[in-house]
């Protein structure tokens, strides 16, 4: 009766494990089912999280975006106005080359303030990416916005010849302030006429204008009187202005 006892037994040994072993007679690990992308996961404090909050919060930070255009790498010719960003160093990443009194045809004839050789000649010997051209407020003493426009030309080439693969900005004339008349009794109403012609000029020579008015009158349309103790020269903060519109 044992042996058949015993061989009962192993007969059901042998069955169960045909039944819970594969093949290949290593056991099968556990069976876990997916879980979803959306599966709440808790947090150390036991609160639930979703799981794409915790992708949030290890995932790397995207780059802080630079701006496309920036004053690095370049010059800027012009009077007296652009001497109150030099003065307060609102763009130390670029030169300025400043002349008082300095218009558009002595520009191409006199030096800087500090400099020994003509104005646009300081755009020798280096490449810059930009140039920019800030002059105006001196020739509305001249004859006639005509006049004037033509004047620019030559300069625009002279920095052309010097600087060939140069991006050319000519920025408007500063904004003056309410009742301000030049020595010819020029005022607000000439500028606005005069850069109107100035950007149709840069138009047919491919030269971007930039306009800086807006940025820098009041509601009627004139630089605001504490902007200014002369009626034209920007003060410290109002250069901040015009520079960053510029930028």
């Amino acid at each position: 009766a044992a042996p058949a006892f015993v061989i009962s037994v192993v007969s059901v040994v042998i069955a169960l494990a045909i039944v819970y072993l594969p093949r290949g007679g290593a056991p099968q690990p556990e069976m876990v089912p997916p879980v979803a992308p959306s599966a709440i996961i808790a947090s150390a404090e036991g609160t639930p999280k979703p799981l794409s909050d915790l992708v949030a919060m290890y995932a790397t930070p995207a780059p802080t975006q630079i701006p496309a255009e920036t004053l690095e790498n370049s010059a800027f010719l012009g009077n007296s106005l652009l001497g109150s960003v030099q003065r307060s160093n609102l763009a130390p990443e670029c030169d300025l080359f400043v002349g008082t009194g300095m218009n558009v045809k002595t520009a191409l004839e006199r030096s800087t303030d500090t400099g020994t050789v003509p104005m646009v000649d300081e755009l020798n010997g280096h490449a810059y990416d930009r140039v920019f051209t800030m002059f105006g407020v001196n020739e509305l003493n001249w004859p006639n916005p005509g006049y004037i426009v033509k004047r620019y030309v030559p300069l625009i080439e002279a920095i052309r010849e010097r600087q060939p693969n140069a991006k050319l900005y000519m920025i408007s004339i500063l904004p003056l302030t309410k009742g301000y008349k030049s020595s010819t009794g020029k005022d607000m109403d000439d500028v606005n006429e005069l850069n109107a012609q100035l950007a149709a000029l840069c138009e047919q020579q491919g030269v971007t204008f930039i306009d800086v008015t807006d940025a820098l009158v009041d509601d009627e349309g004139f630089l605001p009187a504490e902007a200014s103790s002369d009626g034209h020269h920007l003060h410290s903060a109002y250069a901040q202005v015009f520079i960053d519109e510029v930028r």
